[in-house]
């Protein structure tokens, strides 16, 4: 039997790839998901939506934009946020009365954007800086 190079390469080449998807193979895992995991993922996804859609409104886009915030950014953050970070927002924007739920909506997501940029968890804003730097 001869020896050939080509098939010397091609053979190391397939045992390359076989080896590379043996190692590599990811695994799947299926669980079944509580009633209340998913009802608890389906409200954090309408009160993100509610946020988003309070983002929309041009009196809000206005004043974000009066406290030198850019829109898209605090879209980006409210699309990142926590669930407990939603709830927290969500539970002011209620508490707040009728004619105060706009400054006091834009205030408040001015402080929450300071204080991630303060924990280095964004950077919005320039004249913040982080603190564990």
């Amino acid at each position: 039997m001869k020896f050939s190079v080509k098939r010397a390469l091609t053979s190391l080449t397939l045992s390359l790839m076989l080896l590379h998807s043996l190692v590599f193979a990811g695994y799947a895992q299926a669980a079944m998901i509580s009633t209340q995991n998913a009802i608890q993922y389906e409200q954090q996804s309408l009160q993100k939506a509610e946020l988003l859609s309070a983002l929309e409104k041009q009196q809000v886009q206005e004043k974000l934009i009066a406290l030198g915030v850019d829109v898209d950014a605090v879209k980006d953050r409210v699309a990142v946020m926590t669930a407990e970070e939603v709830r927290q927002m969500n539970s002011e924007l209620n508490e707040m009365p009728a004619g105060q739920d706009l400054i006091g909506a834009l205030v408040f997501v001015f402080l929450v954007f300071v204080i991630t940029d303060m924990l280095c968890a964004t950077n919005i804003y320039s004249f913040v800086n982080c603190v564990n730097r």
